[in-house]
């Protein structure tokens, strides 16, 4: 912004005021004074009307790339002789003094098979007839034009000048090659004459200093003032018209002693003197007092901070237990920017407020207002720019929105320390909209609509693409992240290797919203207004939605979530900002996805919300980007997709879970097609209804499910067995609720055939540092002979034959001697590393010595990850230690192992000390302390570093991001008796 702010106080006794110095023309001699002919101007020539992200910018040797500024003047194309006509006022005509430029162009295409000795940009630069320079670079980059030889004043002029920008097209690009204009800086000598009723000057540089005399003429009447910047206003100032009857131009001549080429003055006519563009009433704040606490802060507008919307959400959060602090954000920039609007303010109050209030600490921050791409002066869409976006470079996509980053408090990492989201609004009405479903989602809880267990999954893709793989993806989330008690819905546009009855378009899958859905995931193509592939869902089908219980969306896919448009433009806004229907969160990212990458994602957030337990869906949603972070192979996608994502909507949401029951149970687990199968449940006495679902292997219901009024919690169903049904093992689940709760209880049988389902391991979670035994559960043993459970344990790739080695390993099972229907594995399953994918499946010989097989299961191998969050500098007294806090993102406890200090000096890191780290459970946070006793005064680049002995593989055996912390600690303690001494402190 080029808007600066000024802070008036009204204080006691007079105010700060200009000297008031006599400018008269105290001496006639002309040996006394110099007369002032002309004095060295600088001026900037810049202006904002086209914007690119510049894609190139990030690299992975360049991660932390960024520009302030991606608006540019005008886009080049090659070849072409571009003419960009400037300004100037009244030159001086002189060829012995010289001017100087420096003009900026920015590559916007690029070659990215250019070889070391070719260049993909070629541009010559002129003003007027003056030659500035020739330059060849490569890539999307920066490149200063600079003067090569003095440019003689004499080639300037009164008015307009033309800058020559010549593109040859003679680079690897050749016609495709476009370059943008940055700005235009050109330095000449100026007379002291104005055109516009102002002037900024200074005494010739080429003077030495003494008594000038200063004649400046131009000026439209001689109500004119002369100012010395920071510190006097002249007066006694002769002020003569150009003719003796008073017509205009006026003059003012006045002399002063000039000591400095830094001496600066400005002369400006009464009507040309500029008025505040805004006055505003500054109403104290206090947020660096430490008495200060909040474990929720809500960064509003000023307009925004009673607004009877905000007012509910702030009740409705303080009522679960909240401490919930509502702040202005001119506050915020007034205390931590001098006034100026600035991103960066904001996230210094939130670390502020982060590492300084009291108790409860800082958690959760809530970005209440739209925020914009476009954030210039004199944009027209400045009535969204309420909360400004911060940009973060990666991948491709360039200039990212990324909310995440003012979360990221402590360390170099891109992993929030705290839960941040935005409510994208811009009216009063829309927050009181958005707190009403807020409110409504704790309230109506519409567990008669059995939502709560269902969850729906999504994908794109086109049959003429030869494969499903957002379709396999989403299967693969489903099998590994989302435990086997809820409800699945599929609607998949291409499916060619899955199920075809997931098969699915638009009419399905809102059909699926608008029955009832805890969980909306779409993984595929998009846009910022549609999930791509058959139209499958875009901006405009959220308001024909009519949805009661308000589920969660995640956008696996480009630019869903991009909110830095103008209003609601992306679908992750609509479906916020609909009314008592839509979303009551949306998460995805505000650029590019990456088709690989967005799987980890969803298996992490899946994980996250559905398996683990956290007081918030803003807690998993932490713990899903800590843990992505931590797994993610590639590091474009690894910053991409933390920066990049957004959480919109309210953090502090909980997600109503259903209650797995146990107590359901199918009669008869081996039915004939045509016989009946009959499931009973027995349910809580609260429970008043419940429901059946009759579902094949693939999770398709094949049954037509209503409500059954229960009498003492007592659930009893039929189902006849229909003709062709497929004889694999088939899953019924019966859920029942109550007016808060939702139950849901799950069984298994099979079709003319001995039935066998999965039961477990032991451990129940097998780890890195367990043998697994398998766990089978058979309905009917009397028929079965033999049951035996094989593994894949290995597979390898030959390229000399073009085939794959796959290894299957078989165990035989027994019974168990208190129950003949539960089978375990003879022998156990060797230990495996952590993540490891273990396919399995059952056999089963029955009396007739026909082999059946289950379909296939797998799991995988749990282990832990270690994360260091945040590390913290105590003076301890005057025994300096470093707090260390630290938590596992993995799923299994670690061992004990090591953690060591290291300094940095030159370009090696040498260890300073080594202490044992304690095993830490999953999810558990600790801190521990790493003292800094012996480590010399000075200023010293620390870094903390866990695991590295590999005592353990976590997650990511090779990507430990996590597990690194630097630090830099200024030593500066002293030990000073009584007796005294001097010291020489940093």
């Amino acid at each position: 912004t080029a808007e600066n702010v000024y802070t008036l106080r009204l204080k006691e006794g007079y105010g700060a005021r200009m000297v008031v110095e006599n400018g008269g023309l105290i001496s006639n001699d002309p040996m006394q004074y110099m007369l002032a002919d002309a004095y060295l101007e600088s001026v900037h020539f810049e202006e904002q009307l086209v914007s690119d992200k510049l894609g190139r910018g990030w690299s992975t040797a360049n991660q932390d790339f960024y520009r302030e500024d991606v608006w540019f003047w005008k886009k080049i194309k090659a070849p072409n002789l571009e003419i960009v006509p400037i300004e100037l006022e009244y030159p001086i005509d002189s060829a012995i003094r010289t001017g100087s430029t420096e003009i900026a162009l920015h590559g916007l295409t690029y070659d990215e098979s250019i070889l070391g000795d070719q260049f993909d940009h070629e541009a010559a630069i002129r003003i007027n007839q003056a030659m500035v320079n020739t330059h060849s670079w490569v890539g999307q980059t920066e490149k200063i034009f600079l003067n090569q030889e003095p440019i003689a004043n004499s080639f300037f002029r009164h008015g307009t000048n033309n800058v020559y920008v010549s593109l040859s097209g003679n680079t690897t690009m050749l016609d495709d090659e476009q370059v943008m204009l940055d700005y235009i800086k050109l330095n000449y000598w100026r007379e002291y004459k104005t055109s516009r009723d102002f002037i900024k000057f200074t005494k010739p540089a080429d003077r030495p200093n003494g008594l000038f005399q200063f004649d400046i003429g131009g000026f439209s009447s001689p109500n004119v003032s002369v100012y010395k910047i920071g510190s006097s206003v002249f007066n006694s100032l002769q002020i003569e018209p150009f003719t003796m009857d008073g017509s205009a131009p006026w003059t003012v001549s006045l002399q002063d002693s000039v000591a400095s080429n830094a001496v600066r003055y400005f002369a400006v006519e009464e009507g040309a003197k500029k008025s505040p563009k805004l006055l505003r009433m500054n109403l104290p704040s206090d947020l660096l007092n430490p008495q200060n606490s909040a474990d929720v802060i809500v960064i509003t507008p000023y307009q925004f901070v009673d607004a009877e919307g905000t007012q509910m959400l702030v009740e409705l959060w303080q009522s679960e237990g909240h401490s919930v602090k509502v702040v202005d954000i001119q506050d915020v920039y007034d205390e931590f920017n001098n006034g100026i609007v600035s991103a960066e303010a904001i996230r210094d109050f939130l670390e502020h407020a982060y590492n300084y209030w009291g108790s409860p600490r800082l958690s959760y921050a809530i970005l209440l207002g739209e925020g914009i791409d476009d954030t210039r002066d004199n944009s027209p869409s400045r009535k969204y720019n309420l909360i400004p976006v911060k940009k973060t470079w990666t991948y491709k996509h360039g200039a990212t929105a990324s909310d995440n980053w003012y979360a990221c408090l402590m360390g170099e990492d891109s992993v929030p320390d705290i839960s941040l989201a935005r409510i994208n609004v811009w009216t009063e009405e829309q927050i009181t909209n958005y707190a009403m479903k807020a409110k409504s989602y704790r309230d109506n809880l519409h567990t008669n609509r059995q939502w709560n267990n269902h969850l729906t999954l999504t994908a794109g893709g086109k049959i003429e693409d030869g494969n499903d793989i957002f379709a396999q993806q989403s299967e693969r989330i489903r099998h590994k992240s989302i435990p086997e008690h809820y409800r699945v819905s599929r609607v998949y546009t291409s499916t060619q290797t899955v199920s075809s009855d997931y098969f699915g378009g638009t009419f399905n899958l809102k059909d699926a919203i608008n029955s009832g859905t805890q969980f909306v995931q779409f993984m595929g193509h998009g846009g910022g207004r549609v999930w791509a592939d058959y139209n499958l869902f875009n901006f405009n089908d959220v308001a024909t939605l009519n949805n009661q219980a308000l589920p969660v969306f995640l956008s696996l896919a480009c630019y869903a979530s991009a909110f830095d448009t103008n209003g609601a433009a992306s679908i992750s806004e609509a479906l916020i900002a609909q009314p008592d229907k839509g979303a009551i969160v949306s998460l995805g990212f505000t650029g590019l996805g990456y088709k690989t990458q967005d799987e980890d994602w969803g298996l992490a957030f899946n994980e996250a919300a559905f398996k683990l337990d956290f007081d918030t869906l803003g807690e998993a949603y932490m713990f899903a980007l800590a843990k992505f972070y931590s797994t993610a192979s590639s590091a474009a996608a690894r910053s991409a997709l933390t920066h990049g994502s957004a959480y919109l909507g309210d953090p502090l949401i909980r997600l109503n879970k259903p209650i797995v029951h146990s107590n359901v149970s199918a009669e008869n687990h081996d039915p004939e097609q045509g016989e009946t199968l009959s499931v009973h449940a027995q349910f809580p006495a609260d429970v008043s209804r419940a429901r059946l679902f009759v579902m094949n292997e693939k999770e398709i219901v094949q049954n037509v499910p209503y409500d059954i009024d229960l009498n003492g919690g007592e659930f009893l169903a039929n189902y006849v067995i229909p003709s062709g049904l497929s004889n694999y093992t088939n899953k019924v689940m019966v859920t029942g609720y109550s007016d808060t709760k939702q139950y849901v209880g799950t069984d298994f049988y099979s079709v003319g055939r001995p039935a066998v389902q999965h039961e477990g391991f032991i451990p129940a979670q097998p780890a890195y540092t367990d043998s697994t035994v398998f766990l089978a559960r058979v309905f009917n043993p009397e028929k079965i002979m033999s049951l035996r459970v094989t593994v894949r344990t290995d597979s390898s790739y030959q390229a000399d034959t073009e085939t794959w080695i796959v290894v299957w390993e078989d165990y035989l099972m027994s019974p168990s001697a208190d129950d003949n229907t539960l089978w375990q594995s003879d022998s156990k399953l060797r230990r495996f590393p952590t993540k490891r994918e273990l396919p399995f499946k059952y056999y089963i010989t029955d009396v007739d010595s026909l082999t059946y097989e289950s379909p296939l299961n797998s799991f995988q191998v749990a282990g832990p990850d270690l994360f260091l969050q945040e590390v913290i500098l105590d003076p301890n007294d005057g025994v300096p230690i470093l707090r260390v806090k630290s938590t596992n993102v993995g799923n299994a406890a670690s061992l004990t192992t090591d953690l060591r200090l290291f300094k940095k000096v030159g370009d090696t890191w040498l260890l300073v000390s080594q202490q044992d780290f304690a095993p830490l459970d999953v999810q558990e946070i600790r801190w521990d302390v790493v003292s800094l006793a012996g480590l010399p005064n000075g200023n010293h680049e620390l870094e903390l570093r866990v695991n590295t002995t590999f005592v353990f593989q976590e997650w990511d055996f090779y990507v430990n991001t996590n597990n690194y912390f630097p630090i830099y600690v200024p030593m500066n303690y002293f030990s000073v008796d009584s007796a005294g001494g001097v010291i020489s402190s940093l």
